[in-house]
């Protein structure tokens, strides 16, 4: 047997169709297109004379901000120093004012107000001095 192609009906397979509401379409906004302008050499020169006053100014400011800085640093220093040496010399006093708070003197003076006698004069010996 032979195959034969069937020529019947053609069956034809579409999708169907939707219909879709009209949809308004709006004019297109067009881009209008400016003419640059060309920078000039006088442009150029005009920024760079900008720049250049501002690179100026700040420079003078931040220079007159470093002095204070230095000024100030200098100032402390000194009162610092100046708190240092008065430190000193009452440490210095304090440190009279001890010996002489520990001198064998002082202890006998006190000790005889106290109604107390030192050990060596109950024993009749001499005391050392150095």
């Amino acid at each position: 047997m032979s195959a034969i192609p069937h020529v019947g009906e053609q069956v034809v397979l579409r999708r169907p169709v939707i219909e879709r509401e009209a949809v308004k379409s709006y004019p297109r906004a067009r881009a209008v297109r400016r003419r640059s302008k060309a920078i000039t050499w006088l442009d150029v020169a005009r920024f760079g004379m900008w720049v250049s006053i501002a690179t100026l100014v700040l420079n003078l400011v931040a220079g007159f901000v470093g002095q204070l800085l230095i000024e100030e640093t200098r100032r402390s220093a000194i009162r610092a120093e100046g708190r240092a040496s008065r430190a000193e010399l009452e440490t210095t006093e304090l440190r009279q004012a001890l010996d002489e708070l520990q001198s064998s003197e002082r202890i006998e003076r006190w000790a005889s107000l106290n109604g107390m006698q030192s050990s060596y004069l109950v024993s009749n010996e001499e005391p050392q001095t150095h």
